[in-house]
C-alpha cells in the first residue's frame, strides 16, 4: 500500500488500517509480511517518501521486504535503510524454538519454504493469540484457503475456521506433491536435476524471465551442480536446488483427468476487477485493459476504462470480462469523457464570460455583458449551470460557450460603475457627434444613469456642447485629466513659439549673424553681444561681447548641447545702425 497514516505516541506507533488504529512496536529483526517499515533514507525515488510508513506486502527469497509505493506499484527495499515495526496483539505466546527444515504431517513429508502460504500447504504458528483461540503453538495446520488479503485460513482445534491475519508462521510445502504439466502427471521431488529432466520453479528470484510455478527442461548440469536452462525470455539461467523441484513422471502416457485450467490473462485482454485488495477496493466492478505482464506474484498492470487509472493486480483480483461488459464499459467511458469535456475547467465551479450564446441557454445573463458564476449541473442536457451577479439562475451551457476568468476579473466586471458629476473630464472613445475620437470634454450636465446607452451626459469640448452616450466615452481620473491638460498647454506654448519665430521668417531657435542676443553660460557667466557665427539651438553660436559690433574684446561660444542658453533681443533684420551689415 502507499504511505500509511501514523500517530506516534511516546514509544510505539499507531497505524490507521481499515478505519481502526493498530499499535505497532519497533523491533530489531528482519522484516516479515504484515510488518510495517519506516523509511529512514533520504536518497529515495519520488514515489517512496522518507519518514513515511509502509506495510510489508511480502518478503522475497533474499529477505528483502516488498512494499506498494505511492504510484501503486510493488517496490523492492533491497539496499535501502528502514526501521521495522511489528503489530501488537492482546496476548501473544512465542514459540520457543524454530521449526525444523522438514516435518511429517498426516503421513506425508513437507519441507520449509520461504514464500507466501497457498491452499494445501502446512503452517506452524510461531506468534499468535494462542490463549484467545483454539489453536496450539508448534502444531502443524493445513491451509484450507487463502483470502483476498493473502491471509491463509486453517481449521482450529475445534474444527472452526481461523484467519491467520497478523500472525507469524512458517510455511511448509508437500515434498511428494503430484502435479500435471501439459497433460502428464508428475511427482515433485526435491533433489538435484539431471540433463533432460523437467524442473518446476519454486522461487522467481525477482527475475523477469520466469514466474514461480513455471517449468523448464534442463539442458545440462554445470561444474557447480547448477541446473542450466533457457527461461521464457530465451536467456540462459543457472540455478541450484534452492530454486526448483524435479518433476518425475508418474505415468508418461497418462493424461490429466482434471479439466483444463482457464486461459491465463495476457496483455491486450479486458478484465473485470472482482476481488481487489483493500487499497484497490474502489476499482471493484470496473473493466480494465491489461497492458503489461511481468509474470510475478502481482503480474498484471492494467488501465481502467472509466478513468484511465493504472494499477498492478494479482491474478486472483481480476477475471476475463465478457464482450457485453467491455462494450458497456467503453460506452460509459466515452460518456464520461464527453461529460468531462462539457465541464472543461469548471469541475470545481468558477467564473466565466459567455462568448457564444448559440451554444447555451444563457441569454438572460446579458445584465453584465455575460459575466456569470459557474457550477456543475448533475443532470440535464448541459453540464454547467450559470448564475447572474444577483444570485438568480441565468441558464445552462457547456464549457465551449464560456471563457474562464478569475474571481477578480468577475468582481471588477460586475461592480457598479462610478457615477458622473458635473465638471468631470471624459475622453471620447467612439465617434460622437462632431467630436473626433480622443477628444477630452468636460461634463456640464448629467442626464441619465451611468449604464444608459443613450444621452448619458451633456459635455463641452472644442467650443461646442453635445450629448455624450455612456458607451462612447470613458471617465478620466483627476491625474489623467491633469496630464492631458498639461500636454495641451505645452502644445499651445510650442505653437505660439513657432508662430513668433515664423513672423521673422525663421525656425524656432535659429540665430543669424548680426542678431543682438543675451546669453547665459553653464558656469554662470552672462552677457549681451552680437552673433558673429550663426547657428541654432540644435548646435551652437558664436557671440562677440562689446559696445561696438564685431570689435569687442570678448568672444564667447554658446553651446546649447552643453546647457548654455541664448535669447534673441533684436534680429539683424530690425537693426537701424547701418554700420552693421547683415550676413545671413
Amino acid at each position: 500500500m502507499t504511505k500509511l497514516n501514523v500517530v506516534i505516541p511516546a514509544v510505539n506507533v499507531m497505524v490507521e488500517i481499515g478505519g481502526s488504529n493498530v499499535e505497532f512496536r519497533k523491533v530489531d529483526r528482519k522484516a516479515q509480511a504484515g510488518d510495517i517499515v519506516k523509511i529512514t533514507e533520504d536518497d529515495m525515488p519520488r514515489y517512496v517518501i522518507e519518514g513515511a510508513f509502509y506495510e510489508v506486502d511480502s518478503v522475497d527469497s533474499h529477505g528483502d521486504p516488498q512494499i506498494i509505493d505511492e504510484d501503486g506499484d510493488e517496490y523492492d527495499l533491497c539496499g535501502h535503510s528502514f526501521e521495522v515495526y511489528e503489530a501488537l496483539t492482546p496476548v501473544f505466546a512465542e514459540v520457543a524454538a524454530e521449526s525444523t527444515g522438514e516435518i511429517t504431517f498426516e503421513g506425508a513429508q513437507y519441507r520449509k519454504v520461504n514464500r507466501s502460504a497457498r491452499e494445501g500447504d502446512v503452517i506452524i504458528l510461531r506468534s499468535a493469540p494462542f490463549e484467545e483461540y483454539d489453536i496450539t503453538q508448534g502444531t502443524p495446520y493445513e491451509v484450507t484457503l487463502v483470502d483476498s488479503s493473502d491471509d491463509p485460513h486453517i481449521k482450529d482445534d475445534e474444527g472452526g475456521d481461523y484467519d491467520t491475519c497478523d500472525d507469524v508462521f512458517d510455511v511448509y510445502e508437500k515434498v511428494s506433491a503430484e502435479t500435471t504439466v501439459r497433460g502428464v502427471q508428475y511427482l515433485e521431488v526435491k533433489r538435484q536435476a539431471r540433463a533432460g529432466e523437467t524442473i518446476k520453479m519454486m522461487d522467481d528470484d525477482g527475475a523477469d524471465g520466469w514466474a514461480e510455478g513455471d517449468t523448464f527442461i534442463v539442458t545440462e548440469i554445470d561444474s557447480d551442480g547448477d541446473a542450466v536452462f533457457e527461461d521464457n525470455d530465451g536467456d540462459t539461467r543457472y540455478k541450484d536446488t534452492d530454486y526448483y523441484v524435479v518433476l518425475e513422471p508418474v505415468n508418461a502416457e497418462a493424461k490429466a483427468e482434471s479439466a483444463a485450467k482457464p486461459k491465463r490473462l495476457t496483455v491486450g485482454d479486458y478484465a473485470k476487477v472482482v476481488n481487489p485488495k483493500g487499497y484497490r477496493e474502489h476499482r471493484r466492478g470496473q473493466i480494465v485493459e491489461i497492458f503489461e505482464d511481468v509474470h510475478d506474484r502481482q503480474p498484471f498492470k492494467a488501465r481502467s476504462l472509466i478513468d484511465g487509472g493504472e494499477n498492478w493486480y494479482c491474478e486472483h483480483e481480476i477475471t476475463l470480462a465478457t464482450p457485453e461488459e467491455v462494450s458497456a464499459a467503453k460506452a460509459a467511458a466515452q460518456a464520461e469523457a464527453q461529460r468531462k469535456a462539457a465541464i472543461g475547467p469548471f469541475a470545481g465551479g468558477g467564473f466565466a464570460q459567455i462568448i457564444d450564446r448559440t451554444k447555451s441557454l444563457a441569454m438572460s445573463a446579458a445584465d453584465t455583458d455575460g459575466y456569470v458564476k459557474v457550477s456543475v449541473e448533475p443532470d440535464g442536457k448541459y453540464a454547467l449551470s450559470l448564475k447572474k451577479s444577483n444570485g438568480e439562475y441565468s441558464g445552462y451551457c457547456n464549457a465551449d460557450a464560456l471563457r474562464q476568468i478569475t474571481e477578480e476579473e468577475y468582481n471588477a466586471a460586475v461592480a457598479p460603475k462610478p457615477t458622473f458629476s458635473v465638471g468631470d473630464k471624459i475622453r471620447i472613445t467612439r465617434t460622437q457627434a462632431n467630436w473626433p475620437v480622443g477628444t477630452v470634454a468636460t461634463i456640464t450636465e448629467v442626464l441619465a444613469c451611468p449604464n444608459h446607452s443613450s444621452g448619458t451626459v451633456r459635455a463641452h469640448a472644442l467650443g461646442d456642447t453635445y450629448l455624450a452616450d455612456g458607451n462612447c466615452f470613458e471617465l478620466l481620473t483627476a491625474e489623467e485629466a491633469s496630464a492631458i491638460e498639461k500636454e495641451a498647454q505645452e502644445a499651445e506654448e510650442k505653437r505660439r513659439e513657432e508662430l513668433k519665430w515664423a513672423t521673422i521668417g525663421r525656425k524656432v531657435g535659429e540665430f543669424k549673424r548680426g542678431d543682438i542676443v543675451s546669453f547665459v553660460k553653464t558656469g554662470g557667466e552672462k552677457g549681451v553681444g552680437t552673433v558673429e557665427d550663426s547657428g541654432s539651438v540644435d548646435d551652437c553660436i558664436g557671440v562677440r561681447v562689446g559696445a561696438q559690433p564685431y570689435d569687442g574684446e570678448k568672444y564667447r561660444g554658446v553651446f546649447f548641447d552643453e546647457g548654455d542658453s541664448a535669447t534673441l533681443i533684436t534680429p539683424v533684420e530690425q537693426r537701424f545702425d547701418t554700420a552693421v551689415k547683415s550676413v545671413a
